[in-house]
């Protein structure tokens, strides 16, 4: 026992008590102390957590509005693809015709 030396001194059983309640006072003041302490950090952290899932909240709405935006604009990328392609093959199904070039005409009257 940390108090051992007290009772080899010889002083009374309401002595070592007295000593004893002293020691445990002082123990539960620096326990408080403490305690106190690792409240504050714990406070500090919390304020520091909801910041983060405030930012992250934002972060994903973000990221959801460019994954919006990436959709609609690969739609009008396969859309101008389809319509490329479609002109293509028009261009390519119309026949050329073998007709020379075309003359003015002109009408005369006399």
């Amino acid at each position: 026992m940390k108090y051992a030396w007290i009772a080899a001194q010889g002083q009374t059983s309401e002595d070592r008590q007295r000593f004893e309640l002293a020691a445990s006072k002082s123990e539960l003041a620096e326990t408080r102390q403490q305690l106190g302490i690792v409240e504050g950090k714990l406070a500090e952290l919390r304020a520091m957590n909801d910041l983060r899932i405030e930012e992250l909240s934002e972060l994903r709405h973000e990221q959801s509005k460019k994954e919006t935006q990436l959709a609609l604009l690969q739609h009008e990328i396969d859309l101008a693809q389809a319509t490329t392609k479609q002109l293509q093959d028009n261009i390519v199904a119309k026949p050329t015709s073998a007709k020379g070039p075309r003359r003015n005409r002109r009408i005369l009257s006399a």
